[in-house]
């Protein structure tokens, strides 16, 4: 059974992220009809206790793009820290955030907020621990070895938030 699931999880891995692609004017009409009318999307810097910083790689953004922090959206109800808390079980299977705090809020697509925060993870998975349909992988990384292939909005925010010259 547990083969089984890993060939179901390969294939949709692939298929899935695929089809999600093939149809962008549909994207935010599916997550409009799922999500509650106003969207919150939530990136997470998170910091280990030793100063790295945690990256998923999502088998949803496009080529050459699929490393960055941890992103999702605020379900109703929900606070800041329980919904990174739910979005790293989701996508690596676990992880503990404390000291989280908003480092910056901006307007986004259409009806919209984008939200970063930063804190402090621990308890993290090994990535071979969860298989995931949207984070194949996930690691840790400082600002001097960061993955070629990261998303290039990430690159400039850890560079601003992460960097030597990051407001405290």
């Amino acid at each position: 059974m547990n083969d089984l699931h890993t060939r179901l999880v390969q294939r949709a891995r692939t298929a899935l992220p695929r089809l999600w692609r093939s149809v962008p004017g549909l994207q935010w009409r599916l997550l409009h009809l799922t999500q509650p009318t106003f969207l919150v999307g939530v990136s997470a810097l998170l910091r280990t206790s030793s100063g790295e910083f945690l990256l998923v790689k999502n088998a949803f953004w496009p080529a050459g793009q699929q490393w960055g922090m941890p992103t999702g959206y605020l379900e109703q109800g929900e606070t800041l820290t329980e919904s990174v808390t739910r979005e790293l079980h989701e996508e690596i299977g676990g992880g503990t955030v404390e000291d989280l705090r908003v480092l910056d809020m901006t307007a986004g697509y259409r009806m919209r907020v984008e939200v970063l925060v930063e804190g402090t993870v621990k308890d993290l998975p090994s990535p071979r621990e969860h298989d995931s349909l949207e984070v194949s992988d996930h690691r840790l990384a400082t600002l001097e070895a960061l993955p070629q292939d990261l998303h290039p909005g990430h690159r400039d925010l850890l560079r601003k938030h992460a960097g030597p010259t990051a407001p405290q």
